[in-house]
């Protein structure tokens, strides 16, 4: 039995069950439908490359800020904060480029220095800015204190601040230059909604937001999820990946648990779990649309709630280009701040621009490095980031046109990268590998959950929050944008305020005194075992008991779970703690009596491969497991398994499975030479016909060339033959594409 459940594990929920364990002592459950945690602040990897999509950079991080404060609070203060560069906004234009500096007066004077004739307009906008969002934050205010106190601030506030329903776009056209008005409209790429359809009071709130300036996590935005969970499970809490709420639990009017969907492996199976409070983090629209039950048994206020929520508007949709890149952008010029690229001064006609867009002729773009803001990357990342209506993608959602659907990204890729191209001359050379995410990529998980950003939208009933935390349900709140605002630090203020319903008025006084116990004393969380902390389910402490090169470029690590003896099906993954805050994943090979192999490839030289090459007999750290639904399936009659390098790995324990099956299957595997081929270098039972491909090899045995000129000829009835592909993300995308075209319906991947 749990104290609390918290949906969704974005930082919305993390900050709520984080408050609840160390202001209030509580057990949270945070149940989180995705198999990484973190919402939009986890990252995306590619072949070793972490990329940052949801987190671009975070404003009021520096030391004695009240956010930073509540931050340190919810990380035990282990999370720490880069400082970006002082100019850490480009905004390029037609024939002119400015730079926003982090100082709000030297802000002002810049733009009255540059446009003279605006003067008494800039410096009203200054004003304005700070008024309105002192005001906005106010209402924060009301959730924060004694119920008796809540009509005062209430008339501290007055009814409503003139400037905070009208639109951005409306509150600018007070600026007569299209070079001013361009510029303080290329603020909504930060919240995700055009200025002619989001409210000024917005806009506000994220100027004052950065007016010291932006930060960035040392190590990456999923060091955000990690650091928090830590916290979480100091206190007997838990957040497990992979479990779907499928509905709140109601009982006599009041909300009692989730009922949930594990998917962690290849079977969902559906379980409850209760507690006398839940949090959701989802969203008020999915909260009350899709997990409170209709049926009347929340009540005629829950019915009433669900009809209000019409009027709230979704935020558009992130679409970015990841570029891995062979050498540091630095060498470029780049410097850790962002690129804005415009190539006309128009931001009202979203139509036009998302039309371009899908054209291959995008007239914007958000261009960053998060390899550079991160501040400890071996590997080389830039991501360039233009957004859409939330509706842009749903001819391509359920019509199965994958041809036409490839052919979009392809147009959406390179447009982007010729746009960025010439913002930053050289990155289109220096890119050794390219990939399009949509909000249709798995990587943003089930597609039915709404887009990338949900911020409010401007309408005559918003003021400056959605919703607030209450909800009419007893013992149900709401966190995160919907609960707060827009934006990182928008959602964790909407965790805490949904916190602060259960914990009482003391619970900012605390935040902010930051008086709190030292959680090292009660569970290590620096080390790998965090030796006396109590684990939570899934989450076992391992030993290194031998570990054997295989390759040029691949460790074979055996593990000794010390305190648990766990299943998997053949074909799952498990995840390993390879640093303080850093999970890999990596198939299992084997798992018997406790024991469990694991091929570690060090080609990326990433925290992976340094704890593989470092980790010695008697090394100490955790692993979750099992994880993953690529498991074998009813077999057709043939089967055809295509791995390239350690993609071997989850054949491995499904071929020591099959038994007499294998003499009916192929393998086809690629590698880069003979001292790169683990056909040969691991001992385990292997189909009778296996076609081992060397891209600078021959020899008896041997096709020289890569699995995709195999497959171009392979002989196969596709109506009794089924593929399961591992590998990079090139070779299991080219692969799919290649049988695709040749008639294969059957296909299974996974991809690293």
């Amino acid at each position: 039995m749990y104290d609390a459940i918290v949906v969704g594990s974005g930082i919305g929920g993390l900050t709520a069950a984080a408050v609840l364990a160390r202001l209030g002592g509580k057990r949270v459950l945070v149940l989180e439908r995705h198999i990484e945690p973190g919402g939009l602040t986890r990252s995306i990897r590619r072949d070793g490359v972490a990329f940052d999509t949801g987190v671009g950079h975070v404003g009021e991080m520096g030391d004695g800020q009240n956010m930073r404060k509540f931050v340190d609070a919810i990380t035990d203060a282990k999370l720490e904060w880069l400082r970006l560069p002082h100019r850490y906004r480009q905004l390029k234009y037609p024939n002119f480029t400015f730079r926003v500096p982090s100082d709000m007066d030297e802000y002002e004077q810049q733009l009255l220095a540059a446009f003279p004739e605006e003067s008494k307009a800039i410096r009203r906008y200054f004003k304005d800015i700070t008024k309105v969002s002192r005001w906005a934050r106010m209402r924060f205010t009301e959730f924060l204190v004694p119920k008796s106190m809540i009509p005062l601030i209430r008339a501290l506030r007055h009814r409503r601040h003139k400037l905070s329903n009208i639109s951005a776009s409306d509150y600018l056209k007070a600026f007569k230059s299209p070079q001013l008005r361009a510029l303080f409209h290329t603020q909504w790429g930060d919240y995700g909604y055009p200025p002619a359809h989001s409210v000024f009071l917005l806009h506000c709130l994220l100027a004052n937001h950065y007016a010291n300036g932006a930060w960035f996590p040392a190590g990456g935005s999923a060091r955000v999820a990690r650091t928090i969970e830590r916290v979480i499970e100091a206190y007997g809490g838990a957040v497990r990946v992979g479990c779907e709420v499928a509905s709140i639990l109601i009982e006599d009017g009041r909300a009692v648990g989730a009922k949930v969907i594990d998917t962690r492996g290849p079977l969902p199976r559906l379980f409850e779990c209760r507690a006398p409070v839940v949090i959701s983090g989802a969203g008020a629209g999915i909260t009350f649309h899709q997990l409170v039950p209709s049926d009347g048994s929340a009540g005629p206020a829950a019915d009433e709630f669900r009809r209000s929520l019409g009027a709230a508007g979704m935020g558009y949709a992130g679409v970015t280009l990841l570029l891995r890149l062979r050498e540091s952008p630095a060498i470029l010029g780049m410097d850790g701040s962002d690129i804005w690229v415009h190539t006309d001064l128009d931001e009202a006609d979203s139509g036009t621009y998302t039309r371009r867009l899908f054209s291959g002729i995008p007239s914007r773009c958000q261009i960053s490095s998060p390899s550079l803001k991160a501040g400890e990357r071996a590997q080389h990342a830039v991501e360039v980031m233009a957004y859409a209506p939330p509706t842009a993608f749903r001819p391509w959602e359920d019509d199965g046109d994958d041809a036409g659907y490839e052919a979009l990204k392809k147009r959406i890729a390179q447009g982007l990268l010729r746009l960025a191209e010439d913002a930053v001359p050289g990155l289109t050379a220096l890119t050794d590998h390219m990939e399009l995410v949509t909000p249709l990529s798995p990587d943003f998980g089930p597609r039915s959950r709404g887009p990338i950003t949900e911020p409010p939208a401007a309408s005559p009933d918003y003021t400056d929050m959605r919703h607030g935390p209450l909800t009419p349900i007893p013992g149900l709140f709401l966190a995160g944008a919907d609960a707060g605002s827009a934006g990182f630090v928008g959602a964790l203020m909407g965790g805490v305020v949904a916190a602060a319903q259960v914990i009482g008025p003391k619970c900012v006084p605390m935040l902010h005194a930051g008086k709190l116990e030292t959680l090292d004393a009660r569970s290590p969380l620096t080390d790998l075992a965090c030796d006396g902390a109590t684990l939570p389910p899934n989450k076992h402490r391992a030993r290194l008991i031998a570990k054997r090169k295989v390759s040029p470029q691949c460790w074979l690590l055996t593990l000794e779970l010390e305190d648990a003896l766990p299943s998997f099906i053949p074909g799952q993954f498990a995840r390993l703690k390879v640093a303080a805050w850093e999970w890999r994943d990596y198939s299992i090979v084997s798992l018997r009596a406790g024991r469990m192999d694991l091929l570690v490839s060090t080609r990326t030289e990433g925290l992976g491969s340094e704890f593989a090459e470092a980790a010695t007999e008697g090394t100490r750290t955790q692993v979750e497991l099992p994880l993953g639904r690529f498991v074998l399936q009813e077999s057709l009659g043939h089967r055809v398994f295509v791995a390239t390098g350690s993609g071997i790995a989850p054949f491995v324990s499904m071929f020591d499975s099959m038994g007499d099956e294998l003499a009916y299957s192929t393998l086809i595997y690629g590698a880069r030479d003979h001292g790169h081929d683990l056909t040969r270098a691991l001992t385990c039972p292997m189909p009778q016909r296996i076609v081992r491909c060397l891209s600078l090899g021959s020899g008896e045995g041997v096709f020289t060339g890569h699995v995709t000129d195999v497959l171009a000829q392979l002989q196969f009835d596709h109506t009794r033959t089924e593929f399961y592909l591992c590998g990079t993300v090139n070779m299991t995308a080219d692969c799919t594409r290649l049988l695709r075209g040749r008639g294969a319906s059957t296909i299974f991947v996974e991809r690293y």
